[in-house]
């Protein structure tokens, strides 16, 4: 059985063409399973019961592909890449390195630690670190000369104030703190998933069972318009005349697809169009705009 869920305005309504309900999903005591079409008016009939249950199943079957892009997602918070989160860190860093150098020689220069300053008491324990210790050392100005000074001061500070504060203090801080996040995410992402299965198999049941209460009535409707906006246009056709057979409803059917489609595509051939003028009146624009202002120019030049 072919079922294709879909849902638009298009195709009409057709709650005026119902007096009566759907017959309810009871099992093997559904009426839609004894339903006997013995001409095209019963055909009808049966097209307009079929209307009710159908939507509520391509319902469930758009829940299930919601569900399913949703599992998706909550799978992949379950398995974060760590290369994502150290990069996201240095890119934290990196955007947060000025503002924190700043605050932190502001800090380092009123807050007391003990004999010294916040400052001292980092610079002790960085400068005691052999990578940190040999950078400093190598920064140092050694040369002799004013430049080199000058230079090697700058370099000095900017290493002590900027690099080494955001290198031993914030980029840990940031590394923790997104690692922390990613715990948080995997935990969340896997209840999101566990949740996300459990709904799956809900609507899958549901689903199934729809299938199978709609699996005979569906046999007498066309392979290619078992979906219920074809069906609501059937009943529209047959109620407005148009048409009185299962033939001419398809026929009236695939006429209006037909032309919604040319509608459709000539509106978008008109915006395109429209959009191509306003480029190129906007475009105009700016050619008479330029003309004027190099005939000020002339006219300046003239008179001088």
């Amino acid at each position: 059985m072919h079922i294709t869920p879909q849902k638009s305005s298009f195709y009409g309504n057709v709650n005026h063409l119902q007096p009566q309900e759907a017959p309810a999903d009871t099992g093997t005591d559904n009426p839609l399973h004894s339903f006997v079409a013995h001409n095209d008016d019963d055909l009808f009939q049966l097209f307009r019961l079929l209307i009710r249950p159908l939507q509520d199943l391509e319902n469930l079957c758009c829940q299930e592909e919601e569900i399913k892009q949703q599992k998706i997602k909550a799978y992949n918070a379950m398995h974060p890449s760590i290369f994502s989160t150290i990069l996201t860190s240095i890119v934290t860093t990196i955007f947060l390195s000025i503002p924190f150098g700043i605050i932190f020689s502001i800090l380092s220069s009123i807050i007391p630690l003990g004999d010294g300053t916040l400052f001292d008491a980092f610079d002790k324990w960085a400068a005691g670190i052999p990578f940190i210790g040999t950078l400093l050392d190598w920064v140092t100005p050694s040369k002799e000369g004013l430049l080199w000074i000058i230079l090697g001061f700058i370099v000095l500070i900017f290493m002590e104030f900027i690099v080494l504060p955001n290198l031993l203090i914030l980029f840990p801080i940031t590394l923790i703190v997104n690692i922390i996040i990613l715990i948080v995410s995997a935990v969340i992402g896997k209840r999101e998933y566990n949740s996300c299965v459990k709904t799956l198999e809900e609507l899958k049941g549901k689903i199934d069972f729809s299938m199978e209460q709609l699996s005979i009535p569906l046999n007498l409707v066309p392979p290619n318009y078992r979906h219920s906006a074809a069906l609501i246009h059937f009943c529209n056709s047959y109620a407005n005349r148009r048409a009185s057979t299962v033939k001419e409803a398809i026929e009236c059917y695939e006429t209006d697809l037909h032309r919604k489609k040319v509608e459709d595509a000539q509106n978008i051939i008109l915006q395109n169009q429209l959009e191509i003028a306003q480029q190129i009146q906007s475009q105009n624009d700016t050619i008479n705009d330029l003309q004027q202002s190099v005939k000020k120019v002339k006219n300046k030049v003239d008179w001088l």
